[in-house]
């Protein structure tokens, strides 16, 4: 079936702004999602680190390091624990391609990250930067605090970035940011992409956010039971979902500005719902397909005052709305 739509299901309040900051409850029955990490913000258990333990395992750990890690045109692998008292940044420059990989069970934590390919203006000299995490047991935690800065990953930035999460990788960090949301350098060949993929493969977030002040090209794949937890979503990015255990978990609002696909049983749970287009006058597609395919929501708005979403469902797939 195929259904144009360019109107409400159900009147929605202004979604919260970008970089929503969640309250901390008086106690621990109202977290929504697991632990609270340092500044009370929700956080898997899996990654829960005091700040106590965390200096204490700074100062003990043989392999901290005291400023950034930086990485430049290289390619590294973390294959043991390591704590980083700073950010770190895989950059790539110049047509080269840098690739910082995280496997072997290691539990890598630092203060923010970013991962950027240098921008081209031309198309010509496309730099590549990426970041792997695979394997059961790997993790990448970035500490969630109260303070604005330390608790960001920036994918792709002006330029070109992966993150890419598999065969049972982690990720953790409040502020997930797949290109430069809140700036205006990025152009035409910009590029960033998240993959979540494989049984137990997980990025827990807070806010995921992608964009930025002109048309930013970015994806987010989740497949093969990888799973993407969030408490705020705001992005510009073509999502394509697939495959039995395949979820995404967003506990507030979900706001998406291109393509979404679900399909082969993935489901994507979410307590309000705005799909539309980031061009005006452009429509986009939603399509759900498959038995055991579900995107859930409790109010839902499709197509916006300026642009058409076209939802196809089909196969036994499932669409569901309380309000």
């Amino acid at each position: 079936m195929l259904f144009p739509f360019n109107l409400r299901l159900s009147i929605l309040p202004l979604l919260a702004p970008r970089r929503t900051e969640t309250p901390k409850p008086s106690g621990l029955a109202a977290t929504p999602c697991g632990f609270y990490g340092v500044s009370g913000v929700a956080m898997n258990p899996l990654f829960k680190l005091s700040p106590l333990a965390f200096a204490v395992t700074l100062a003990l750990l043989p392999d901290a390091q005291a400023a950034d890690y930086v990485l430049t045109n290289g390619q590294e692998t973390f294959n043991s624990d390591r704590l980083i008292d700073g950010a770190i940044d895989v950059n790539a420059t110049d047509g080269n391609t840098s690739t910082l990989t995280i496997n072997s069970g290691a539990t890598v934590t630092s203060e923010g990250g970013s991962i950027v390919g240098q921008a081209s203006r031309t198309g010509v000299n496309m730099a590549q930067a990426n970041v792997v995490v695979e394997g059961a047991g790997s993790r990448w935690v970035v500490p969630r605090t109260s303070f604005v800065l330390g608790n960001t990953i920036v994918v792709g930035g002006v330029g070109q970035g992966d993150l890419n999460v598999r065969n049972g990788g982690q990720v953790s960090v409040r502020d997930l940011d797949l290109g430069e949301v809140n700036g205006s350098r990025s152009n035409a060949f910009s590029n960033a992409q998240l993959l979540v993929s494989g049984q137990n493969s997980l990025v827990d977030a807070v806010n995921i956010e992608a964009g930025g002040v002109f048309v930013y090209r970015s994806s987010i794949t989740a497949n093969d039971g990888g799973k993407i937890n969030s408490q705020q979503v705001d992005i510009d990015s073509v999502v394509n979902l697939s495959g039995a255990g395949t979820r995404w978990d967003n506990s507030g609002a979900f706001r998406n500005r291109n393509n979404l696909t679900l399909d082969n049983g993935a489901v994507l749970t979410t307590d309000s719902l705005l799909l539309g287009s980031a061009i005006i006058g452009r429509s986009n597609q939603v399509s759900i397909s498959g038995q055991g395919t579900r995107l859930a929501a409790q109010s839902m708005t499709l197509g916006t005052s300026d642009s058409r979403t076209y939802l196809t469902l089909s196969d036994g797939a499932e669409l569901s709305s309380t309000n």
